[in-house]
């Protein structure tokens, strides 16, 4: 199908049946999470075809990306993202800035995230089959039918099982950040083009986090809001601004928009949070198993090892909770016996990253040692330690990584996390059980990255010609090599442009100076090259006329 560019890279992994690329013109919105989407635009002449026929005849799901003619590794360079390397000659301040983005934006697909990707797909066909754009559930039941439903250990179906779901692991593993990143493969919604009918939008997906305290009702308003925002309809303004709405009226809400715009899938992270609200969460799972048995509609649950407390104290529920497997995402492992296992891929990739120059191109198996010690292959720990570890020999002047700089920033920004590392080092189930968040507090990580960042500033401010800037001879051989491209020629634009671009990438603060000498050598170079093939024509001129009996001035140029 022809795609819109948008941020996720779902224009990219789709393949269609056209083969077409190029944009559509298609209507932005602004999803709850402040991120900006687009409605892609579907008709039958561009549905996708699918070696899979039963996935080509269904409008719901021909709109899907094709994975089927993907490999492992495709799938994997469209999910990874890394912010753009610096060069070689790139100053503290901008290795810094590296730095901090790496922090933010880097992510290295895993075997587990592939698994998690597969099962989203699944998840999605399973959903949509029997499921079509002009037909609606013909009965959705009611809060009170759903009550007396569960009353007597009855499913709503005996020959259809539940459809969900769930993926456990320790907070800081990268559940949250890898699915977000594994959705934007997808389209986010569609409007389907009908000859001579009403346009249909189709929400392929809603993903929300169920409240910090439990809420059942917040969190459904958090649906309710979410597929708005996703439609790019005002269901929310004046319906959810009501206090009078009762937790019933919005269910009921939310199941019947659910089933108009046929959503694909619906993730709810943070589960974790209902142990804290006792009250009406059993109501919660048996709406969701409703919603599963009657509308079709998958659930993914996301959350820590804390949510199984409660599906192990309700067999009634856990029967039907992640009937399509729960995943378990442990922290990262190195491999045993010469195998390679995730911390050694993750490790090699964040190592590729490092800033500093003196730093070996293979990490040292002191410094892979400490870091995994230091981080217990949590990977939210592991990326902040590697980060300020960096950061703090920058700041220092030092140019090689080293295993007294990952522990001193350890023991000065991760205190509040020790005991946590220390239990999973024992591996005392029973502590870390205890230990719910394994995550620095962002505002910690981000006051210690300011610091640094600041020290740095300062230092560049204050230090001029410090080791990490190329010299002047440097930044005007560098420019004359990029000039001798464009025959030196100063009236090219694209040649001023590549100049300033490349000092600027070499040198802070006023770099007149130095422009004016790169300039200056440029046309120095002009003119002797434009003299020498002057002279040369001369030579050329006076060699035929000594040849043919000719004056100069009457020799053909």
């Amino acid at each position: 199908m022809t795609e819109t560019k948008t941020e996720s890279k779902a224009d990219s992994v789709s393949v269609n049946a056209r083969g077409a690329d190029e944009a559509c013109d298609a209507g932005k919105l602004i999803s709850s999470n402040g991120q900006q989407c687009q409605i892609q635009e579907a008709t039958p002449s561009n549905y996708s075809y699918s070696r899979d026929a039963s996935i080509t005849a269904n409008p719901l799901t021909a709109v899907l990306p094709d994975f089927s003619s993907m490999t492992t590794r495709t799938i994997c360079d469209h999910l990874k993202s890394e912010p753009r390397r610096t060069n070689d000659y790139a100053n503290r301040i901008q290795r810094s800035d590296y730095l901090m983005s790496l922090a933010t934006d880097a992510f290295f697909p895993l075997a587990r995230h592939i698994q998690i990707h597969n099962l989203i797909v699944l998840l999605l066909k399973l959903g949509y089959k029997n499921r079509s754009i002009d037909k609606e559930t013909d009965h959705i039941p009611t809060l009170e039918e759903v009550k007396e439903q569960y009353k007597i250990n009855e499913p709503f179906s005996k020959t259809q099982s539940c459809l969900s779901a769930a993926v456990i692991g320790c907070s800081g593993i990268g559940k949250s950040y890898a699915i977000e990143k594994i959705l934007g493969l997808f389209p986010r919604a569609v409007r389907h083009k009908r000859k001579g009918e009403e346009d249909f939008i189709q929400a392929i997906y809603l993903k929300v986090d169920c409240p910090a305290d439990g809420s059942v009702k917040v969190l459904f308003t958090r649906i309710i809001s979410e597929l708005a925002n996703c439609v790019r309809q005002n269901y929310a303004d004046s319906f959810l601004n009501s206090r009078r709405i009762t937790l019933e009226i919005l269910m009921a809400r939310a199941q019947r928009l659910m089933d108009q715009h046929k959503v694909g899938l619906l993730i709810i992270d943070e589960i974790q949070n209902l142990v804290h609200y006792r009250h009406n969460h059993e109501i919660l799972f048996n709406f969701l198993v409703s919603l599963s048995n009657t509308l079709k509609i998958p659930v993914l649950y996301v959350g820590t090892p804390k949510a199984l407390q409660f599906f192990q104290d309700n067999l009634r529920i856990a029967r039907r909770f992640a009937s399509c497997g729960v995943y378990y995402w442990n922290r990262l492992m190195p491999g045993n016996n010469g195998a390679v296992g995730e911390w050694d891929e993750f490790i090699i990739d964040l190592w590729s990253h490092r800033i500093l120059k003196n730093d070996p191109v293979s990490i040292p198996d002191d410094i892979r040692k400490t870091l995994y010690e230091c981080s217990q292959g949590v990977i939210d720990i592991l990326m902040k330690l590697f980060v300020l570890a960096e950061m703090r020999e920058l700041e220092l002047g030092r140019e090689t990584l080293s295993v007294g700089a990952i522990k001193t920033v350890f023991n000065d920004n991760f205190q509040s996390i020790e005991p946590m590392i220390r239990a999973l080092k024992d591996n005392d189930i029973q502590k870390i059980n205890e230990y719910q968040d394994l995550i620095i507090p962002k505002p910690v990580f981000t006051e210690a990255m300011k610091k640094s960042r600041a020290r740095i500033s300062e230092i560049a401010g204050q230090t001029v010609g410090t080791p990490d800037l190329a010299t002047d001879d440097e930044i005007i051989e560098d420019c004359l090599s990029i000039a001798a491209g464009c025959e030196y020629d100063l009236s090219n634009m694209n040649l001023i442009e590549m100049l300033h671009l490349k000092i600027r990438e070499q040198k802070t603060g006023d770099i007149i100076p130095i422009w004016n000498k790169v300039i200056n050598e440029i046309s120095k170079r002009f003119k002797e090259i434009a003299a020498s093939e002057s002279k040369e024509k001369d030579e050329a001129k006076m060699t035929v006329a000594l040849s043919s009996d000719l004056p100069i001035e009457d020799v053909p140029k």
